[in-house]
């Protein structure tokens, strides 16, 4: 893959920027500031995307543009199949509403490119190989397997997945199918399930024996059923003579029904006549008498008492008029105003009069009233008004008791009636069914009825039986428990444990075959690495030398004897860095054209140093483009130069 243009829209600081790029070695150069990493991350987020927004020192708000659009831009790339392509890229307000579209350059149409699969790599695998900063990465990853990495990059082109992702994964499925330790795991849990279902196999066989047996019993019980039923339908005589002593026994039954509800309705008729009587005593109850007994009369003693006190005021205001007139006799300058005053202490005394006769009148009234009562009660042998009230109570409950009395008498009557009429028509039909009453009264049907009974008894104990049979079998029938189906189970459970059997070889299998080959890989792979990377430092240093790379992912420069790689400057460490990666890249990407990108590589290379690596660039960018961002202006032999 080759780039050959970048269309910044909005990113980070810059807007509106587009810089050309050709094939071999382009030279992006800028001073501090001037957007050179903003300008390399933007081709990272046209090729894989603007990121995710999780973390404060994410590109996505780490490249917000200043103006508060969206990030936007476009790359126009050539694959290797000669057509050229655009990768058009716009943010959303999340990862998910981001949108990528692929156009072919030619004709503007929506082309089916898989970018990923040109691409060939993760972003990580990309960071780690074809992208280059100056001290970008540390040669002492602790737990980090370099020969691992290389070897996954090498085969996946993602060195987050391989051999070590395959391992975890083949050993955790061994895991799921049998625990190292224990008794667990699938294949552990199927085996139980078999012994279960085993177990319950030989359980519901032992039942189904007992149901067989049950079953024939059920059956001969049936069979002994039917015919005690037979037998009692043959005994004519002995049921004819019971129902016609069922036939009698009724007759009798209704005539002593009869009877009680004759001797009912005539304690109603006395009970009726004894109501009558009581209520002729207490008719004269009735009439005018609750107008006088029962009307309200005026309240005495209030009045008596509002009579008293006119009678005081009355002589209050006489004693006032006196006081007054005699006043004005003797006092000549006062004598109208005390006339005056007399004057109206004289119509005061005549009110009070006027009320006090008013009064007298009223309690004279109440008096008489009071005689009217008490002769009206007198007259019909009440002493109080209360007796007067229970005893006109007393004549209402009377009144009450006869109405019901009366309609029981009615309904007793006509259940005699019903009774006569029905016990009639019995006698009739029994009459002339059975004979005389006489006839029925003289048979004995206990011979004829006890061998029904006996049959009865037998055939209720059968059926008893039967019955009992019926319900054990009900109850112990259950579809899923029967063997047929159990054993149905066990088939299953035993060709899935011999596919989990076989699964956990096959996986056993592959898991020693990867490791053994992974071995071997490994065996053969870094010694490439360390005589390429040796190759290339040789290059840059102008000197035979010698890097040495070992699964610890330590480096190591054999220069009059072998030492770490630290123990040098820091412009060696650079190149020695430098080299690993042209040589990962030439042996694990062999097929992939992806660019080199170099973020100042060049800051602590002196100038022979410096020359050398031109050169080795300019070599490596006869397969590959190179890229290079630099804040020195650089001359190279061939290279696209571009200032920002």
């Amino acid at each position: 893959m080759k780039i050959n243009a970048l269309h910044i829209i909005s990113y980070g600081k810059l807007k509106n920027l587009r810089i050309d790029i050709t094939e071999g070695i382009n030279c992006i150069y800028g001073e501090n500031e001037a957007g050179k990493s903003t300008i390399l991350a933007f081709i990272k987020a046209m090729l894989f995307g603007f990121g995710q927004s999780r973390g404060a020192e994410s590109d996505r708000k780490r490249y917000a543009p200043w103006d508060g659009t969206v990030m936007a831009g476009e790359m126009e790339i050539t694959i290797p199949s000669g057509r050229r392509l655009i990768i058009q890229r716009k943010s959303g307000r999340t990862p998910a509403q981001d949108i990528c579209n692929v156009l072919d350059a030619v004709t503007g149409e929506p082309d089916s490119f898989e970018l990923a699969e040109e691409i060939g790599i993760g972003e990580n695998g990309f960071l780690r190989t074809f992208y280059v900063r100056q001290m970008g990465a540390s040669f002492s990853g602790g737990d980090d397997d370099l020969t691992d990495k290389l070897i996954n990059l090498a085969l996946h082109g993602e060195e987050e997945i391989g051999y070590y992702k395959a391992i975890d994964i083949l050993d955790e499925k061994m895991r799921f199918y049998m625990h190292k330790r224990g008794n667990g795991g699938e294949i552990n849990t199927i085996k139980q399930k078999i012994m279960t279902l085993q177990s319950q196999i030989a359980e519901a066989e032992l039942k189904n024996q007992e149901l067989l047996q049950s079953m024939h019993r059920q059956k001969v019980l049936q069979e002994e059923i039917t015919s005690l039923r037979e037998k009692l339908a043959t005994q004519d005589d002995g049921i004819a003579a019971l129902e016609a002593q069922h036939a009698l026994d009724t007759i009798h039954e209704a005539e002593r029904q009869l009877s009680v509800r004759e001797r009912e309705a005539e304690t109603v008729c006395a009970s009726l006549q004894e109501i009558d009587a009581s209520l002729q005593e207490s008719d004269a109850l009735q009439g005018e008498i609750d107008d006088i007994v029962y009307r309200v009369l005026p309240d005495k003693a209030g009045l008596q008492s509002t009579l008293r006190s006119d009678s005081i005021s009355m002589w209050f205001f006489v004693i006032l008029t006196i006081a007054f007139l005699g006043a004005g006799a003797f006092v000549s300058a006062y004598r109208w105003p005390l006339v005056a005053a007399a004057a109206i202490m004289a119509g005061l005394m005549l009110r009070s009069i006027i009320s006090r006769s008013r009064h007298a009148a009223a309690i004279a009234d109440a008096e008489e009233a009071e005689k009217q009562r008490d002769a009206a009660l007198a007259r019909f042998g009440c002493h109080s008004l209360q007796e007067y009230t229970e005893r006109k109570a007393h004549r209402r409950a009377l009144m009450e008791k006869r109405e019901t009395i009366l309609a029981q008498q009615a309904q007793i009557a006509a259940y005699v009636q019903k009774a006569r009429e029905t016990l009639d028509a019995r006698i009739e039909d029994t009459i002339k069914t059975y004979g005389s009453l006489e006839m029925i009264a003289a048979q004995n049907p206990e011979k004829a009825m006890e061998e029904t009974r006996r049959l009865q008894a037998l055939l209720n104990s059968k059926m008893s039986e039967a019955g009992a049979i019926e319900g054990r079998l009900a109850a112990s029938f259950s579809p899923e428990k029967q063997p047929d189906v159990l054993a149905a189970k066990l088939y299953a459970y035993q060709e899935e444990l011999q596919a989990a059997e076989e699964e956990y070889q096959a996986i056993s299998l592959a898991s020693k075959t990867l490791r053994e080959a992974f071995t071997a890989l490994s065996q053969n792979f870094l010694p490439k690495l360390n005589a390429l990377a040796s190759s290339y430092f040789s290059v840059l240093t102008g000197k035979k030398e010698n890097l040495l790379l070992d699964k610890q992912y330590q480096v190591s420069l054999d220069r009059t004897g072998i030492r770490p790689l630290q123990q040098f400057s820091g412009g060696t460490i650079d190149q020695a860095f430098l080299a690993v990666r042209l040589a990962m890249i030439q042996l694990a990407f062999p097929d992939n054209n992806m660019p080199l990108f170099l973020d100042d590589i060049f800051q602590q290379y002196d100038l022979a140093r410096t020359q050398n690596a031109a050169s080795l660039l300019t070599q490596f960018a006869r397969d590959r483009q190179v890229i290079l961002f630099s804040c020195r202006h650089m001359t190279m032999a061939g290279a696209n130069i571009i200032e920002l």
